[in-house]
């Protein structure tokens, strides 16, 4: 992948998006503050190409029992990496697009083939306009 790709690990509140065609964020929303949610969001629209991608898995909070289960699930182990309680922040389904187009991105729903015994969602957002409070810094500009 030398030059093709670039893999990061690091907290997504605080971490520098860098100039990207694709951006991943797989069931790791709801592990973040609605807030940081919204940030990380509008980070990632700047970030992106104009025609790039954002690739967003979500938990449909609208899932009934299937949504019971995928809690359960993160809550487990949630509790197995050490923490004594899941603080997760969920959307509905509408929540999440309200969140993506509401930071300027075109949202498409991409459907997951396999098991469906969670309530995940494939998100496909692509840059739209961009909101005017949000704009992109120059070299020349910080």
């Amino acid at each position: 992948m030398s030059g093709l790709a670039q893999i990061e690990c690091a907290d997504l509140r605080t971490a520098t998006l860098s100039d990207s065609d694709v951006i991943l964020m797989l069931d790791v929303l709801h592990y973040i503050e609605p807030a940081a949610q919204k940030l990380l969001i509008e980070r990632a629209h700047v970030a992106l190409s104009s025609d790039g991608v954002l690739l967003v898995r979500i938990g449909n909070a609208a899932g009934g029992l299937r949504f019971t289960w995928s809690r359960c699930v993160d809550a487990t182990i949630w509790r197995l990496r050490g923490r004594r309680r899941a603080v997760l922040k969920f959307r509905t389904l509408t929540g999440w697009i309200d969140l993506l187009t509401s930071a300027g991105f075109v949202v498409s729903e991409i459907p997951m083939s396999g098991s469906q015994s969670f309530a995940n969602v494939l998100l496909l957002a692509k840059p739209g306009a961009r909101p005017a409070a949000q704009f992109k810094p120059s070299a020349g500009t910080a």
